[in-house]
């Protein structure tokens, strides 16, 4: 079963911080779990991080929008209790993390990429960056945010090694601090209408094609 919490696709956000909006939480949980029993079903993948952001105690990724709100502490882990709950059934926990995703929202305030200059968009770039939370590694390294034209998306960088040991920090910060019983990654691709000549300049010692250097990067994994 796959739990999305991007846009609160599966599961709704936390209103509030107080004792009601955390059991109403756990309960519109539970009834997953319920439906899972139900159906026969043994594995859930809940979508822990959606967008460099986190559904759990941690030091290296700000508390999801998804949840309470941008950097917004909900009042308890919710990534323990809920493998906790999930293994009491004897259901697998996996975390669905998405590796690059910085915004879900096109950073493109006026018209479109396409049609503006750089210049422009460097700076809707460098805006959208500014709205993030505190911490947020992709607020704090905006040298690593890449800016797709096609999807007015932004993500990190998957070809700088800051970006990799990154993602393998929150990968080890997750494994050494709650009992999963797998991860899987999601959106693990280049945005589409990017430009990352200067890092492929720098990084593409083999002479690969464009195609296959963006391939060896995100299987370096």
């Amino acid at each position: 079963v796959w739990v999305a919490t991007v846009y609160n696709i599966a599961i709704s956000k936390q209103n509030g911080l107080n004792e009601k909006a955390i059991t109403d939480y756990k309960n519109e949980f539970l009834t997953i779990l319920d439906r899972m029993e139900e159906f026969g079903m043994n594995t859930i993948f809940f979508q822990v991080r959606p967008s460099n952001d986190a559904f759990y105690e941690s030091e290296l990724n700000p508390w999801s929008q998804f949840l309470v709100g941008s950097g917004v502490h909900p009042g308890w882990d919710p990534l323990e209790w809920m493998i906790d709950e999930t293994h009491k059934r004897g259901f697998s926990f996996m975390c669905w993390m998405n590796a690059f995703r910085v915004t879900t929202e096109t950073y493109v305030t006026n018209g479109s990429a396409l049609s503006l200059p750089v210049s422009e968009l460097v700076q809707m770039k460098h805006d959208a960056l500014a709205n993030l939370a505190e911490g947020n590694f992709a607020k704090e390294h905006p040298e690593y945010v890449i800016a797709g034209s096609y999807d007015e998306k932004l993500i990190l960088n998957p070809s700088e090694p800051a970006v990799q040991k990154f993602i393998v920090d929150t990968i080890m910060e997750i494994v050494e601090n709650y009992d999963v019983d797998g991860l899987h990654f999601d959106d693990y691709f280049y945005a589409d209408g990017i430009d990352d000549s200067e890092t492929r300049a720098k990084y593409n010692t083999e002479g690969l094609s464009v195609s296959d250097f963006r391939r060896k990067q995100v299987d370096l994994f």
